[in-house]
């Protein structure tokens, strides 16, 4: 969940720690998943990627999400998708409905009324 807040015409957006650390939880836990069907370990992963395994360890330990190019390395090494290991979605079943588009939509307008006074 985003919240914008309009102060001294400066935007700052707040997102919900619970749901970010739940998400890194989540994305580490499938990429922990997908390392052991594929017979692979994160020490052969991260020699790979040229990572430190140390690193590695710590972002999971602390629920942390990696970096979008660190996300894209991973993803790439395990022939899945970012957005796979993130949400468990392979891109065809995330497809928005007509009506969250509508409501998306709407959304953005609402804000971009915002922005314009």
């Amino acid at each position: 969940m985003l919240l914008v807040n309009k102060k001294n015409n400066v935007f700052v957006i707040y997102s919900d720690i619970k749901i970010m650390n739940e998400l890194a939880l989540n994305f580490w836990n499938r990429v922990n998943e997908l390392l052991k069907e594929q017979k692979k370990t994160q020490v052969a992963m991260c020699e790979e990627l040229n990572m430190s395994l140390a690193s590695l360890r710590n972002k999971i330990s602390v629920q942390s999400a990696p970096s979008v190019f660190i996300a894209y390395k991973i993803a790439r090494y395990l022939n899945t998708s970012v957005e796979y290991l993130v949400d468990g979605l392979n891109g065809v079943d995330c497809a928005p409905d007509s009506g969250e588009v509508e409501k998306l939509r709407d959304k953005i307008k609402r804000i971009e009324t915002i922005c314009k006074e």
